[in-house]
């Protein structure tokens, strides 16, 4: 998933993504969302379901076997699992790519694709234009304006959004 998408869902959904700035031995959630951005309008109407759950946070967000798995904690919440069992059904049924109606296939790697992404040479190019054009409509931000923006990666020493590392205590572009 693109990480100006997650940066955006994690400012919007503080609450849901507390792990997500640790490092990936605190919590899964700091690898990112590990899927394509495709599923991104049916992951963000699953955030606006989840988000009115009290106590809730999302421990980790990945395709799994070409489907959708989210793992809530605590995870007996009522009506959690099935909000994300929906998401996960809907999943089934959208390329992971591009966002259109597709369906598991398998090859190299089991995925839900549509025809198009299913013949396409470079899944993960395709996936980036999906994700580009997200930002664009959301008009997030593609790079950090200053020192205070930057949104450290714990795990690299480098700015999650704008890609700038941190050397010594400051940032490096």
């Amino acid at each position: 998933m693109d990480k100006r998408i997650e940066l955006y869902w994690v400012e919007k959904y503080p609450n849901l993504f507390p792990g997500y700035h640790l490092t990936v031995f605190d919590i899964p959630m700091a690898r990112g969302f590990t899927c394509g951005n495709g599923w991104f309008f049916l992951l963000d109407d699953l955030w606006k379901e989840l988000d009115r759950f009290a106590g809730l946070t999302i421990g980790q967000v990945k395709e799994k076997l070409s489907g959708l798995s989210v793992y809530p904690n605590p995870p007996h919440i009522n009506g959690v699992l099935k909000c994300i069992e929906v998401a996960a059904i809907k999943a089934s049924r959208t390329c992971e790519m591009c966002g259109i109606s597709g369906q598991r296939r398998s090859g190299d790697w089991l995925l839900t694709l549509c025809d198009n992404c299913h013949d396409a040479k470079d899944l993960w190019s395709i996936s980036e234009l999906t994700g580009n054009t997200m930002v664009r409509e959301l008009d997030l931000r593609t790079t950090c304006e200053s020192d205070k923006d930057h949104i450290p990666d714990h795990s690299y020493k480098k700015c999650l959004c704008c890609g700038a590392k941190l050397v010594e205590g400051e940032w490096k572009i």
